[in-house]
């Protein structure tokens, strides 16, 4: 049957992406393979391959680095409109995939670049591309929105982003290294710009001096933007580098490891590297010669070269990823001074104090000579009328409280608004210049129908960007307007990570018998959202100035979005966390909320944040270790995961949560004997939890003690008609070959959680297994639907991606499991329930060359279960799997 336009495109679209992902030696023999039947399709997908190969990834390759070479196909011409909204000016170059363009954006008066590629590649754009577009930072490239518009090759999708001129900083290099002040100012825009970007969980992963514009300013100061975060595919290992030297890739990816937050840290190292020294730290790697040498402190290659140098580079130059710094210590290392100079009369009054005090054993307390290590100006509001005189007052009680809620020494210095008006200072420049501070702290206050409208940023005086947490933004009535300054102080507490006194959260005393049971409906299993709500709204009225009211309805409002799906009740959580932290962004309750949206939303980076920020106003808050810990292990920082769940046990002994979470880690990554002991310890402590019967069930089938794990299953059963426990019954049935039966357990597990599409693939696996094949299909597509919904909602779940590629791959649908495996196999998020979901999914495919691939990322104790799964009982005796088994065993 001959395959209708895009059918063909998408054939070819799959073909080009699997051909680019192989050595460059293995892509031509690959592609006959694939094409022996169709020379027209191999000679199509070969010609776009080899513009690949000569023009690189058009995607991973910043704009100013297009030349204008003879177009290939002209998409776009001159002077046409595209969308009724963008007017193209020129074309700047062209790669094999795609064009860029230079155009005009008449919506937003503003000159923009437009990326588009060829009818039937959309689809090669990264899975992290939606994540980047929420990144806002003025060190990042930005992409603003993905169109669709129709023309004469068809419907054709392009991102419209930020135009850059400037230099690439690898052109700059050429020249030699940096002068130390210039280097000091991109480094920490760098830096700036990668946390950012890991704190939305979004990774670069080619990271180079090549992807750097550093742009002229107005001003005469250098801006440096990294471009095409999210757009960056996976990073080449050393086999697909032929002759190439690429001194910028991590040790883990040229030993085919996967890219991570740590390997883009690693690249980061060592640009900075080569900025302050004019060479790379380590020169000569070749595929022959992988060596990583501890490499020469930058301080003892140029004179006079600051320490804080090499305390910032030399942690990011690590072999081991998990020995690296981040990029925000990265930078913390870089603001740091060596020494505090003082005028010399002050310093010699020191001296004499130093000797007085050795002479007569006095102890002199030497913080007295040394001010905060940050300072921050709060700016005279922008307001007017009869409101600039109440924000006036506002802004200065704002400055009383970040001084009190400080203990000890002061971390940070606050200068207040009616000294900065003294000074005649009312701007950030300004502040920079006169008092010589870190921060600023800028408010502009608003009057409407309805009260009054507040915005406020934190900006770094360094480089004038916002703050990660610093923005502020709230709406109060005239009568509330003195709440702003408790807001304000929150968000300087939580955007400047301030140590502060631990203060018990609190409602008043009439809010708090309704604030209490909304607490309790949340803490049900199942949460009861429903009940919690209206509890909250009550205490909320009741004591309208706490945020921790508007913190539970923001937290219900997520719990309902997490058991329905429904879009509504998460924009409903989002305004409720919105007011709460404009009413107090660093109540711990509060961050605790946002850490939960974060994580639902597969933002992990955000989420370590807000977790971090709990437990340090609340050390013993378990919630605040769970959290930290779940975030954690999702970006594949398994070790870190655990010390802090079992923080979580030392904060709360008899808390049976902190056990389910570290046994729940040792099941995902295959590591069952370790998870037997802790969900045993949940039992314990939570005797009539059913969900954790079928956890420990599931550890004894995964070990194959058959009589355990049935025994617990019936027993839990029998306190309570639980699906996990139904669905873990049934499949330990059909491990043992009894998939009639199995079905049973299987239809009821699925009418209880219709939501969970591993109950549907259980279900279909058994129906394709006893030949009833339309039963089979229509489970799979619900459970397609299932995992679908799942990845729309967090783009970084790696198990959900892997079920749609299982159910694709049994649907016929091959080319994009195969691209849905992928992505779910490179994710930080993979665990070894991933893995073998990998591996069914290519046996499903036909192609156990991968199938054995996958396996090798498994545990031991994973291949002995994957030995024993029904529909891989023929893979598990290839005497390949039989050699991975032993290697593993014998690791």
């Amino acid at each position: 049957m001959m395959m209708d336009s895009a059918e063909r495109d998408e054939r070819v679209m799959g073909l080009v992406a699997e051909t680019l992902q192989r050595p460059l030696r293995d892509r031509d023999s690959f592609l006959q393979s694939r094409c022996h039947s169709d020379p027209d399709l191999y000679r199509e997908v070969s010609e776009i391959v080899s513009w690949e190969e000569r023009m690189g990834d058009f995607l991973r390759r910043p704009l100013i680095e297009f030349i204008d070479l003879e177009a290939l196909e002209q998409i776009f011409e001159p002077g046409q409109v595209v969308a009724g909204r963008f007017e193209i000016l020129r074309r700047v170059g062209d790669g094999g995939m795609g064009v860029v363009y230079e155009a005009y954006d008449n919506k937003r008066k503003q000159r923009i670049a437009i990326k588009c590629a060829k009818p039937g590649f959309d689809r090669l754009l990264s899975p992290e591309l939606e994540r980047a577009r929420e990144v806002r930072h003025q060190n990042i490239c930005l992409v603003n929105e993905i169109h669709t518009t129709n023309t004469e090759l068809g419907e054709l999708d392009f991102l419209t982003m930020e135009f850059l001129d400037g230099e690439t900083l690898a052109h700059r290099l050429e020249s030699g290294k940096f002068e130390e002040a210039d280097a000091l100012s991109v480094a920490r825009q760098l830096c700036s710009g990668v946390a950012e970007a890991h704190r939305s969980q979004v990774m670069h992963r080619d990271l180079k001096p090549g992807n750097i514009i550093l742009c002229r300013k107005k001003d005469g100061s250098t801006r440096a933007v990294i471009t095409d975060f999210g757009l960056a595919t996976q990073a080449g290992t050393a086999d697909e580098l032929e002759g190439g030297t690429p001194n910028y890739m991590a040790p883990e990816l040229w030993r085919g490891g996967k890219a991570s937050q740590a390997s883009d840290i690693f690249s980061l190292g060592v640009i900075l590297y080569e900025m302050v020294t004019g060479c790379k730290p380590f020169p000569a790697l070749t595929k022959d010669n992988v060596a990583f040498p501890q490499p020469v402190a930058p301080s003892k290659l140029i004179r006079n070269l600051p320490r804080r140098w090499d305390a910032a580079i030399l942690p990011c130059l690590k072999e081991k990823p998990d020995q690296r710094d981040t990029a925000e210590s990265v930078l913390a290392a870089l603001e740091r001074k060596s020494l505090y100079r003082r005028p010399v009369a002050l310093a010699v009054l020191a001296a004499c104090l130093a000797l007085i005090a050795v002479a007569t054993s006095v102890i002199i307390n030497l913080h007295l000579f040394t001010p905060a290590p940050y300072s921050l100006v709060i700016l005279p509001p922008e307001a007017s009328g009869d409101l600039a005189q109440q924000s006036q007052s506002i802004l200065a009680e704002t400055a009383r409280r970040i001084r009190q809620i400080q203990p000890g020494r002061a971390t940070v210095s606050v200068i207040p608004p009616e000294k900065a008006s003294a000074r005649g200072v009312a701007t950030p420049e300004q502040a920079a210049k006169t008092f010589g501070a870190t921060y600023a702290l800028q408010v502009k206050l608003q009057p409407d129908a309805d009260g009054v409208s507040v915005e406020g940023a934190i900006i770094d005086l360094h480089n004038m960007a916002h703050l990660p947490h610093g923005d502020y933004s709230g709406h109060f009535a005239a009568n509330d307007l003195p709440d702003l300054s408790t807001g304000l102080t929150g968000t300087a507490a939580w955007g400047l990570d301030i140590p502060r006194t631990t203060e018990p959260e609190t409602v008043n005393s009439a809010a708090t018998p309704a604030y209490k049971r909304g607490r309790e409906f949340l803490e049900r299993e199942p949460h009861d959202y429903a009940s919690s709500i209206p509890a909250f709204q009550e205490a909320a009225r009741l004591d309208p100035h706490s945020p921790l009211p508007l913190a539970g309805l923001a937290e219900a409002h997520v719990r309902e979005f997490q058991t329905t799906g429904n879009q509504n009740a998460l924009e409903e959580a989002l305004a409720w966390l919105a007011k709460a932290e404009a009413l107090n962004a660093d109540a711990t309750r509060v961050r605790l909320t946002s850490g939960l949206m974060h994580q639902i939303q597969g933002n992990y980076g955000k989420a370590v944040a807000d977790y971090q920020r709990a437990e340090s106003t609340s050390p013993r808050n378990v919630d605040a270790w769970l959290g930290l810990g779940f975030a954690l292990e999702s970006q594949g920082m398994l070790n870190e995961a655990i010390a802090d769940y079992k923080r979580g046990i030392d904060a709360e002994p008899a808390n049976y949560k902190p056990y389910e979470y570290l046994g729940g880690l040792y099941y995902y990554h295959g590591r069952y004997s370790e998870a037997e002991g802790p969900f045993l310890k949940d039992i314990t402590l939570a005797p009539d939890r059913i969900d954790a019967y079928g956890s420990l069930g599931a550890v004894y089938t995964a070990e194959f003690k058959y009589a355990d794990a049935e025994k617990i299953y019936r027993d839990a059963l029998q306190r309570s008609e639980s699906a996990m426990a139904l669905n873990n019954l049934g499949a330990m049935l059909a491990f043992q070959g009894q998939d009639y039966q199995a079905i049973g357990y299987y239809r009821r597990a699925v009418t209880l959680a219709s939501d969970r599409y591993l109950y549907w693939q259980n279900l279909g696996d058994s129906q394709r297994r006893t030949h009833d094949l339309a039963g089979a299909r229509n489970s799979y597509q619900r459970g397609l639907a299932q995992a679908m919904s799942h990845v729309v909602n967090n783009t970084a779940s790696a198990s959900a991606r892997s079920f749609v590629a299982y159910f694709q791959a049994r649907l016929g649908s091959k080319d994009q499991a195969r691209q849905q495996i992928a992505a779910a196999l490179n994710s930080p998020a993979r665990d070894d329930q991933v893995v073998v979901c990998a591996v069914e999914t290519y046996e499903a495919l036909g192609d156990r060359k991968n199938a054995l691939a996958a396996a090798k990322m498994a545990t031991s104790q994973t291949l002995n279960q994957i030995s024993h799964r029904p529909d891989l009982v023929d893979l598990s005796r290839d005497p390949e799997f039989a050699q991975i088994l032993l290697q593993k065993r014998a690791q």
